[in-house]
């Protein structure tokens, strides 16, 4: 049975710790494939920059990369908020349910999992793969609440974040490295995150 990674977020912007999890996550689970998905009208988070430009740049910074697909899903689906339980689902039925789907997590959004709708119908569908994140530690109520359907990764941790490199930009400095070099120039040539 193959199994496939589920990376959803804001991406805003995609970054070099995104890029190294992911590859840790698709090594660690023996995944085939992982699809990021760009929220669009995520429940939680307001975006700084539109879905188009957060599409672009997780696009440009997958390019050449066969193991990544970037997916535009949420927008398809024009939901007034991009519940992840009803994305999944929507994702199963066009991927095909005969799979074993691995929806990625960072650590503090999975320590907010039971404010998300319909969590636990969500687990019972899809593994949840917990990233660890510095200075974060996971909520081990949940863990005993869902079982064998967590799995925590033992990734690298890696202390890059949209918001560090958003003020970074705003301030005019570099942010070489921390983010692929096209989505860099992506960022300049837009302009964005400079307001």
């Amino acid at each position: 049975m193959k199994k496939i990674g589920v990376f959803g977020g804001r991406f805003d912007p995609i970054h070099t710790g995104h890029l190294i999890v992911a590859l840790d996550a698709l090594e660690i689970l023996g995944l085939s494939k992982i699809y990021f998905l760009i929220s669009y009208n995520a429940p939680h988070k307001e975006s700084v920059v539109g879905f188009e430009d957060r599409l672009e740049m997780a696009r440009l910074a997958t390019e050449g990369s066969p193991e990544f697909e970037v997916l535009d899903i949420e927008r398809k689906l024009s939901l007034e908020k991009s519940y992840t339980y009803l994305v999944m689902k929507r994702l199963r039925e066009e991927l095909g349910a005969h799979r074993e789907y691995y929806l990625l997590v960072g650590a503090d959004q999975f320590n907010q999992l039971r404010t998300w709708y319909e969590y636990r119908k969500l687990a019972e569908s899809t593994y949840i793969a917990v990233l660890r994140r510095p200075h974060q530690d996971v909520d081990e109520s949940i863990l005993e609440e869902l079982g064998d359907r967590v799995v925590i990764l033992r990734s690298r941790l890696i202390e890059i974040s949209g918001t560090e490199i958003r003020s970074r930009v705003k301030n005019g400095k570099p942010i070489r490295y921390l983010v692929p070099p096209s989505v860099a120039t992506y960022i300049e040539k837009k302009g964005l995150y400079r307001d």
